[in-house]
């Protein structure tokens, strides 16, 4: 259920940052780092957490378990208005030149 919630919302921060472009991992990988070091990555995690511990092992394959998730993702979905906005805020990732996806070890 976190994985779901977690991913969707990493995918709409990589919306943020790639203005229609084409993705490059840079991007990606600043679309990773830059949710998993927001407060929205530990909020999600704590109420899917606090949800789930609630739960039996029936249960968690219920219809109320996609209710929870599309609920989560209802709370923390950025609206066009917003989108434009944040996007201003956002320097350009650039597209130009890639990078590898993991840094070289030496």
């Amino acid at each position: 259920m976190s994985y779901i919630a977690h991913l969707t919302l990493v995918l709409q921060t990589l919306y943020l940052l790639s203005e229609s472009q084409e993705l490059t991992r840079r991007a990606i990988k600043l679309a990773v780092t830059s949710y998993l070091a927001s407060p929205m990555s530990g909020e999600v995690h704590a109420r899917i957490q606090e949800y789930d511990t609630q739960l039996t092992v029936l249960e968690r394959a219920d219809r109320d378990t996609l209710d929870k998730i599309v609920e989560v993702m209802q709370f923390y979905s950025i609206n066009a208005e917003d989108i434009s906005m944040l996007r201003a805020k956002i320097p350009p990732v650039g597209s130009s030149s890639d990078e590898p996806w993991e840094n070289e070890k030496p």
